[in-house]
């Protein structure tokens, strides 16, 4: 018998994917079963995500519109990459696209609020944004839904 250790340690089960509409004019397709390998790649988009800002927070050389300009970029790129890792292959790369500029474009507190959503709809984050709520051991040997 072979185990796939990080599908037993870190794979998340769900149920058959979750279309999602972001703004009026683009579909996504969340993953909600997870493979250890899943949830490895998007614990280090969070990780680059967190250690990419506190690395501009923590610049005192940079001018208050550097920062708010390279935090953009940041968030820009973390949404690209959160739905790139969450989506299926149903969902088209256009509307990952401009989701992911619609939600980096919003506030803070809305944007952080959506990031949590799509965390909850896809299984990787409870109500309260702690990650792997959902984690069981899969049985799978690849993810059941993209």
């Amino acid at each position: 018998m072979s185990i796939n250790l990080f599908d037993a340690a870190l794979g998340i089960e769900g149920s058959e994917p979750v279309e999602i509409n972001v703004g009026e004019d683009f579909t996504l397709s969340l993953r909600t079963a997870h493979t250890g390998q899943q949830v490895v790649a998007f614990s280090a988009i969070e990780e680059k995500r967190t250690l990419d800002s506190l690395s501009v927070y923590n610049n005192k050389k940079l001018s208050e519109s550097a920062r708010e300009t390279a935090l953009a970029e940041i968030n820009a790129a973390y949404a690209k990459a959160l739905l790139q890792s969450l989506c299926t292959e149903d969902s088209k790369a256009e509307d990952i696209e401009g989701a992911a500029k619609l939600i980096s474009d919003l506030a803070p507190n809305p944007r952080l609020r959506v990031y949590r959503q799509i965390g909850i709809l896809s299984g990787v984050v409870d109500e309260n944004g702690s990650p792997f709520p959902s984690t069981k051991s899969s049985k799978t040997k690849k993810s059941t839904n993209g």
